[in-house]
């Protein structure tokens, strides 16, 4: 039967053709419409085929006159040259163009290779995917819209549409934020939903990624709002958006991809210290970026060419100091094309001087760093610092250099990059004291640094000074101790920051070596042919470790003190070193704790001060394994004796305990065995299991015990038994030591 409804086939009148009864009978030129075959009058300009319609023969179009047509979503398949002849073709509406939907590559192939020059317009209305390709040799589209949300567009997929300047988007904002795309033709006017962006652009709330070239010559868009939950930028996900001149990056933005602001109106940007990454030329070609933002401790990865091509004006402000510039190994790269760095805080800024001295925290100076820091014309270099790495080719106003040591590090071998207009200055602005009796120093006279270039005392026992004469003693320079066959003991004070090469070399008579926190540079062979303990006040790592084991014969490294990074270990601010008790004092959650005792006197007082504050606890292991110590007077003021504090002091005979003493912790007095009696103050309320442990010869432990007390194993209610009023000095020895070690003595709160 013919087809009767003909509106929604197209104007002009249809000539029908019976057809035969087998379906896979495809007919050469005939269109095919529910059974029946029908063959197209010159006079049909617009056609819609109606929906339903499943296929459509070859050359069914060849010779049309047709200018809009329409296929529906219910064709399953499109024969190769289906609209092969169709020259009049101006608009084309299909369900589908790519490589999943038959046969063919790409749109061409649907016209045998020849493209109308005509087709203006094309709307594909069910695929979701533009393949590699699909529009190649189509150049004379203009207008591309698909109405499907998309999942990717392929590379080169529109490497031929030379014309192109309409692409249409039928999903919403956030389906063309969601798909894996490469769409990177600039100038392209993009249509989401039919409304072209302009003005600002506000992204959705949930948004974690803005995808690979996401927003590409979107050439309206002014401002950009990005949610907080965005990590990523892809690449080039915002490049050549010319009208853009304001965007905020979200606190926790990880990811800034290639070229992802190239272009672009953007006059100033705040990188989050969050970010991790940031990509080449991202934001290259911004002609108006003035000013740059990032915190100086950020860790990035940064590649080149960031900024070419940006502002001639344009200043990266470092929140933050020179410092943390020249030691980051990356942040530097932001500043290779031109752009000018200040450092400062809350809005503070400034340049470097033109007159520039590296910062005595530096130990490692690398050239490209400070070049990229603007035009240097002197340069101070101190002698902490003792590598320099790079060279002097990139410095074009540089004439001086002022060296503090006596010649350049061992490891630089670049003075040919310095140019013959640059004069240098060793030993720049030092002297060479030699009226003291204990050292021979160098000072900086306009730092008041001194570095130790000579010892000249007997002493078996060395405190390297913190302050000579009134000068910070910085550094212990080569070969200072080198040969003493006298010295056994040498504690160096916290603040020295530098031991040369060779500085305690041969000093066989070495046994221990007490290195401070402060420590950042240790030169080769700083301790060979001594066999001894290093004793280093902190985790100091490679440095320690470097200095030690380049001819230390068989020295062996220990971390001092036992524990101390651990969280039991409360000191919370720097050592204090008490040069006349050979003591080591810091602030903790006890107060003024003593942290360890570095001589071997056989009598000990614990001072009640330390640096003008009262001293309250005696630290854990503070007078650990030493074996010289015969008796100790603790001051009052002092509360708490830490664990471990005198564990296996083994000639330890006498303790004075103070009326302020409230709590002696577990394995206080551990293996004390000279120890055989001693006085617990009534002040005492908390005596912990085996404080007295191991303590073998312990005869007598006075306590009368005032107020009621108890014992008990921790944790185990069920052990609590109040301490009875027979028990004598005697008894309480042998219980502590043996019969009760385990279990804790408290005195119980008493209520009205």
């Amino acid at each position: 039967a013919a087809f009767q409804d003909t509106t929604n086939i197209g104007s002009g009148e249809l000539v029908t053709v019976p057809l035969l009864n087998d379906e896979n009978n495809w007919y050469e030129g005939g269109l095919y419409i529910d059974n029946v075959l029908f063959d197209i009058k010159s006079d049909v300009t617009v056609l819609n085929i109606k929906e339903g319609t499943r296929a459509i023969a070859t050359n069914v179009f060849y010779g049309t006159n047709i200018s809009e047509l329409t296929v529906p979503k219910s064709f399953e398949y499109l024969n190769t040259g289906v609209f092969a002849g169709m020259q009049a073709l101006e608009k084309l509406t299909i369900p589908f163009a790519g490589e999943e939907w038959g046969k063919r590559g790409n749109l061409q192939d649907l016209f045998r290779d020849n493209v109308p020059s005509t087709l203006k317009e094309v709307t594909v209305t069910n695929e979701t995917v533009i393949y590699q390709n699909t529009y190649f040799r189509c150049s004379s589209i203009e207008k591309l819209s698909y109405t499907q949300p998309l999942e990717r567009i392929e590379e080169r997929s529109f490497s031929d549409c030379t014309n192109l300047t309409t692409f249409g988007y039928g999903g919403d904002l956030e389906s063309w934020c969601d798909f894996e795309y490469a769409l990177r033709l600039t100038h392209l006017t993009v249509l989401i939903d039919g409304e072209e962006l302009q003005g600002e652009l506000v992204l959705p709330s949930d948004l974690t990624e803005i995808k690979d070239y996401a927003f590409n010559g979107f050439d309206k868009i002014t401002s950009v709002t990005l949610p907080a939950s965005v990590r990523v930028i892809g690449d080039g996900a915002f490049r050549d958006c010319s009208a853009l001149k304001t965007i905020v990056l979200p606190d926790n933005l990880q990811e800034i991809g290639f070229s992802a602001f190239s272009g672009t109106a953007i006059e100033s940007i705040v990188l989050p210290k969050s970010l991790k990454e940031i990509g080449s030329d991202a934001f290259m070609d911004c002609a108006s970026l003035t000013g740059v933002y990032i915190s100086g401790d950020a860790n990035i990865i940064v590649e080149y060419g960031i900024f070419e091509n940006v502002n001639a004006d344009c200043t990266l402000y470092v929140e933050g100091s020179v410092e943390q510039w020249l030691n980051d190994s990356t942040l530097y790269k932001i500043a290779t094309n031109g752009v000018h760095v200040k450092f400062g805080s809350d809005g503070q800024y400034a340049s470097v001087s033109s007159t520039f001295e590296v910062p005595s925290s530096v130990t490692e100076l690398y050239l490209d760093r400070l070049a990229a820091l603007g035009d240097i014309a002197e340069l101070i270099i101190p002698d902490t610092v003792t590598e320099i790495y790079g060279d002097f080719y990139n410095f074009n106003s540089l004439t001086k250099i002022d060296l503090e040591a006596d010649d350049w590090p061992q490891n630089f071998y670049s003075q040919d990059s310095l140019s013959d207009n640059v004069t240098v200055n060793f030993a720049y602005n030092t002297t060479l004291v030699t009226t003291n009796e204990q050292y021979d120093y160098k000072l900086k006279e306009n730092k008041k640094e001194a570095t130790l270039t000579a010892y000249k005392g007997k002493g078996t026992t060395v405190v390297v000074p913190a302050f000579i004469d009134g000068n910070q003693v910085v550094a212990i320079d080569s070969k200072v101790f080198a040969g003493n066959t006298t010295i056994k003991v040498v504690a160096i004070s916290e603040g020295i920051a530098k031991i040369a090469d060779g500085a305690f070399l041969n000093c066989t008579a070495l046994e221990t070596v007490y290195i401070p926190s402060t420590i950042a540079s240790m030169g080769e062979n700083v301790f060979k042919n001594n066999n001894f303990t290093v004793i280093a006040l902190e985790q100091t790592g490679t440095v320690i470790n470097h200095g030690i084991m380049t001819g230390a014969g068989t020295a062996q490294t220990a971390t001092w003190p036992t524990n101390w990074n651990a969280d039991n270990m409360p000191v919370s601010s720097g050592i204090i070193f008490d040069e006349s008790n050979l003591m080591l004092f810091g602030n903790s959650s006890d107060g003024m704790m003593l942290i360890l005792y570095l001589d071997s006197k056989s009598t000990v007082t614990v001072p009640s001060t330390a640096n003008g504050e009262t001293v309250t606890a005696i630290g854990y292991y503070a007078f650990e394994d030493n074996t010289a110590i015969e008796s100790v007077t603790i001051p009052d003021g002092v509360k708490i004796i830490r664990q471990n504090a005198f564990e296996n002091c083994s000639n330890l005979s006498s303790v004075k305990l103070p009326g302020t003493l409230e709590n002696i912790a577990s394995y206080a007095f551990y293996n004390c065995t000279s120890l055989k009696s001693i006085k617990l103050p009534d002040s005492l309320t908390l005596l912990a299991n085996y404080a007295f442990s191991g303590c073998t010869n312990l005869e007598s432990v006075e306590f009368s015990f005032p107020g009621t007390w108890a014992f008990f194993v921790t944790g185990v209610e069920s052990t609590a038994q109040v301490v009875p009023d027979s028990l004598d000095a005697k008894q309480f020895a042998s219980w502590l030591t043996q019969t009760y070690v385990n279990y804790n003595w408290m005195k119980r709160q008493t209520t009205n």
